[in-house]
């Protein structure tokens, strides 16, 4: 599964309040997906990489973030400042900043194990 398709799967997922919508939305979601993939988006939906008894965080900072966001979206360290003060949440900011540039079609699996690979 690509990882725009996942990420519009999630967005979907947080606009519904009623939990039997969650739980169609999330089988559905899972239909979709390879053994591997499930593993991963298990994971990613419950808002963590790992499972509870690990101990491992990704331990990234604001400083970072920014850092990264600055990298990944050839933007400026002002721009991505105001940005983050404006919207107040780093998610919110990656989605503003990804909208403005065509997504590399990466893949659920590609991004959960780049993810893995930061600890």
């Amino acid at each position: 599964m690509l990882w725009k398709d996942f990420a519009t799967i999630l967005a979907h997922l947080e606009g519904t309040a009623q939990r039997t919508q969650m739980t169609t939305i999330l089988a559905s979601l899972f239909i979709q997906l390879t053994p591997q993939e499930a593993h991963g988006a298990a994971y990613m939906v419950l808002g963590t990489l790992w499972p509870p008894y690990e101990t491992k965080t990704l331990g990234i900072s604001d400083k970072t973030i920014i850092a990264i966001f600055i990298k990944t979206y050839a933007s400026t360290e002002p721009d991505v400042t105001a940005l983050l003060l404006r919207r107040g949440d780093c998610g919110l900011v990656a989605q503003e900043l990804a909208e403005m540039r065509v997504s590399a079609g990466l893949t659920l699996l590609e991004v959960y194990d780049a993810l893995v690979a930061l600890v």
